[in-house]
């Protein structure tokens, strides 16, 4: 019988669907990887066993919640590894949100390859700093970097140690790093071709398509027009003008599209326990081809 798939990296509670036994045709083509029921979440004893397909240093020796996220679900695993305990992230990719999970998984095993061939720029730097990119661990029987389980895809990241995310900038400094993380993210992926990644979520960032989905809504909406209401349809209307200034500037050949992270929000950049520097971006599912405004306006 084949084998059956999830994944997320350092948030994530939502589950995706339930159903008969997957195929790999399923995760790749959204199959019941994609149903939108919410089944009950495994038992330890079942995620133990998830996470023993993967080549892990060692045998499990616990899986638990891990973070606060609204899309995948998400455990910590630690394995007794040949030099102590080590630790990585087991998640279930929500079929719901990311209908074709194979194409998810190729963009971050893209993004993988391609700092792997430039190694220097995971160097750390002169004071020490580091910065780490979560990468997928591969499993034991097959070639593609999930297994199947129920009908749901499951993947194994390695977990940035000895770091913590914020929900809110309290700073200027932290403001900077969180700033500082994202340019160097774009730094490091700038030369991966735009083309080796798949677009994962179509019209994700895309505001005119909001803006009309916005237009259809509230055609038939019967909700009192109070004065808060009034505010906020004056507001999206003073700024209808200029909503579609990036895709008419990339659809004019005047702004291209490059690698982007996606979903760069602030519990999304990785901060040094210790020094509070940024170390690393998570929550790589969002990575594709898109403008790097968006990025920019997102963090």
């Amino acid at each position: 019988m084949a084998p059956a798939c999830s994944g997320r990296s350092s948030v994530a509670t939502a589950w995706g669907g339930k159903g008969s036994r997957a195929t790999k045709r399923d995760c790749q083509d959204g199959g019941p990887c994609a149903e939108s029921s919410v089944p009950q979440p495994p038992t330890r004893d079942a995620l133990a066993a998830i996470a023993g397909r993967f080549r892990l240093p060692g045998a499990v020796r616990s899986v638990e919640p891990l973070g606060s996220g609204n899309v995948n679900a998400t455990y910590l695993v630690t394995v007794d590894g040949e030099h102590g305990a080590a630790r990585f992230v087991l998640q279930r990719i929500n079929g719901h949100v990311f209908r074709r999970p194979a194409l998810v998984m190729r963009n971050i095993q893209a993004l993988g390859d391609h700092l792997a061939q430039r190694p220097e720029r995971l160097a750390p730097g002169p004071d020490g700093s580091r910065w780490e990119v979560p990468l997928v661990v591969p499993v034991h029987q097959g070639d593609d970097p999930w297994v199947e389980e129920d009908g749901a895809c499951w993947r194994t990241l390695t977990f940035l140690e000895n770091a913590r995310s914020l929900d809110v900038i309290d700073d200027p400094a932290t403001a900077r790093e969180v700033g500082w993380g994202l340019g160097r993210f774009h730094h490091l992926i700038h030369d991966l071709p735009a083309e080796r990644l798949a677009d994962t979520l179509e019209g994700f960032h895309v505001t005119p398509i909001y803006l009309r989905a916005f237009h259809q809504v509230r055609a038939q909406s019967q909700v009192p027009h109070t004065q808060q209401l009034q505010g906020a349809l004056a507001f999206v209307a003073a700024r209808e003008g200029i909503c579609s200034v990036l895709e008419d500037a990339r659809a004019a050949g005047r702004l291209r599209e490059r690698p982007i992270h996606g979903d760069p929000k602030v519990n999304n950049v990785m901060l040094d326990a210790a020094s509070g520097r940024a170390i690393g971006l998570v929550d790589l599912d969002t990575v594709k081809p898109g403008l790097i405004h968006y990025d920019i306006g997102d963090c």
